[in-house]
């Protein structure tokens, strides 16, 4: 009753509420939210050449784990970090960030698998599912992008067999130290 007359409430001032699952899991892949003792293993998995693959983002190394809790914060609304479990033993092997979300209608994705020998082996795909299945059932959003460095033809093939098409392209400087520019493609997938 309580519950219902909060979310009236909300419905009255046009303020959309959803909620997230914590873990998302599916055989051996786990979806977790990340949980303030997995940002230590994810600050050290997360190197500035995987940033600069993944997104075009020149980034210096995090000089502590505080520096690179903010930064987590201030990129990303919601970051899920991917498990895989192995013999009773789970690792990460990856994370998805979840950005400039609009409740309703669209977010941005930043996905990434660390370790080359943890690619092509279905996890990325596996991990997008489990996300695209929860976003679409809960109705949270309608459309998910991305943006890739358009050299970066493994992830461009990855996303297009998810049924990403491109919708845009454009430059990005990266920094620091202005290192030259890249070209940068944006994809989109509707979630209807």
């Amino acid at each position: 009753m309580i519950q219902e007359v909060k979310t009236q409430i909300l419905d009255l001032f046009g303020i959309k509420v959803f909620s997230f699952k914590r873990r998302l899991e599916e055989g051996g892949l786990i979806l977790q939210l990340c949980r303030l003792r997995d940002r230590s293993v994810l600050r050290s998995l997360i190197t500035p050449e995987i940033l600069l693959e993944a997104g075009g983002i020149g980034h210096r190394a995090f000089g502590s784990l505080f520096s690179f809790w903010i930064w987590l914060k201030r990129t990303f609304h919601m970051v899920y970090i991917i498990e895989v479990e192995e013999m009773g033993n789970r690792r990460i092997i990856g994370f998805a960030g979840l950005y400039d979300m609009k409740v309703g209608e669209s977010l941005w994705l930043s996905l990434a698998v660390f370790d080359p020998k943890d690619r092509r082996r279905g996890y990325g795909k596996q991990a997008a599912g489990l996300l695209f299945e929860c976003l679409r059932k809960k109705g949270i959003v309608r459309t998910v992008f991305v943006e890739i460095p358009r050299k970066n033809v493994a992830s461009l093939q990855f996303f297009r067999k998810l049924d990403f098409e491109v919708c845009g392209s454009f430059t990005r400087l990266i920094f620091p130290h202005g290192r030259g520019i890249t070209s940068m493609l944006t994809l989109a997938k509707s979630l209807s």
